[in-house]
C-alpha cells in the first residue's frame, strides 16, 4: 500500500488489482492507529482479495503506544502472568483515560465524515463499506445509522452504548466476535441481537480474545487460523453487499 492525504488526514491505501472499479472499504482502527503494522497487513490482504481499502489516521498520530500491546495481549497462560498484566494495566489507566478524553465523538466524527466525503467527491467512490476494530468498531456501528456507508463490519467492538446506539442501525452488518470478550460479552451480544433490526450476521470464534481479528498472535496456530477466517468472512461480506 501507499500513503496519501484524504479528507485532510494521512491515509494508508491498498488497492485491488482491478483498480478504481473495485468495492471500497474504510477501516476504523483500534486505539493503536493507522500505523500499526497489523492493520496495514489486514488492508493489504483485503486488497489482494479484491477490495480497495483506506485506513485514515483518525487519531492524527496520537495513538496509544505500541508497547501497551504487552499489557493488552495475554501472552502468558499462567495465573501470575495475568496478575502482572492487570497490575501494569492499572498503572497505565490514567494515561489511557486521558487518551479517550482526547478522542471523543466531537473530535473523531468530523474527521471521519471529512474522509468519507472526500472519497465520494474526489476519488470516485460510490458504494462504501466500513470495518472497525475494537475502538473503531463502535464508529463503524455509528456510521451504519447514517447514509454515509452501505454496510459495515464490527470486529470485537468496544465502548458501545447498547441502549442508544444500536436501535437506529439501518445498514446490513457483520459482527466478528470472540466468544469470551470483556469489552462485548455474551450478555451484550444477546442484547444487541434484540436491538438491531437491520439484516445482521453474527460470527463467533472460540479460544481467542478481544482484538484477535487484528492483533491476534500469528505464533499461536488456533489464533492465526481464526484471524484469517475473520478476514475472509469480512471480505466475503463486503464483496456481497458492495456488488454493483
Amino acid at each position: 500500500g501507499t500513503c496519501m492525504e484524504i479528507g485532510g488526514v494521512d491515509t494508508y491505501v491498498a488497492k485491488a488489482a482491478s483498480g478504481d472499479g473495485a468495492p471500497s472499504v474504510v477501516i476504523m482502527t483500534d486505539v493503536f492507529g493507522y500505523s500499526l503494522p497489523n492493520v496495514r497487513l489486514v488492508a493489504d490482504k483485503m486488497a489482494l482479495k479484491g477490495l480497495n481499502v483506506y485506513i485514515p489516521d483518525v487519531l492524527k498520530g496520537d495513538h496509544v503506544p505500541f508497547n501497551a500491546l504487552d499489557i493488552m495481549v495475554d501472552t502468558s497462560p499462567s495465573f501470575w502472568g495475568r496478575v502482572g498484566q492487570r497490575m501494569r494495566l492499572f498503572w497505565s489507566l490514567g494515561s489511557v483515560l486521558m487518551w479517550f478524553g482526547r478522542h471523543k465523538d466531537e473530535v473523531s466524527r468530523p474527521i471521519i465524515d471529512a474522509v468519507i466525503e472526500d472519497l465520494k467527491s474526489k476519488h470516485g467512490v460510490s458504494k462504501l463499506g466500513v470495518i472497525g476494530y475494537c475502538w473503531g468498531g463502535r464508529h463503524a456501528v455509528l456510521l451504519a445509522s447514517t447514509d454515509k456507508v452501505d454496510c459495515y463490519v464490527a470486529a470485537h467492538p468496544s465502548g458501545l452504548n447498547l441502549k442508544t446506539e444500536l436501535h437506529t442501525v439501518t445498514k446490513p452488518g457483520l459482527y466478528v466476535l470472540a466468544e469470551e470478550d470483556g469489552a462485548f460479552n455474551k450478555s451484550a451480544v444477546a442484547q444487541a441481537k434484540t436491538l438491531i433490526t437491520a439484516p445482521t450476521e453474527w460470527k463467533v470464534w472460540t479460544g481467542v480474545a478481544h482484538g484477535f481479528a487484528v492483533r491476534g498472535q500469528q505464533s499461536v496456530a488456533a489464533v492465526a487460523k481464526a484471524r484469517e477466517e475473520a478476514l475472509d468472512a469480512s471480505v466475503s461480506f463486503f464483496l456481497t453487499h458492495l456488488a454493483s
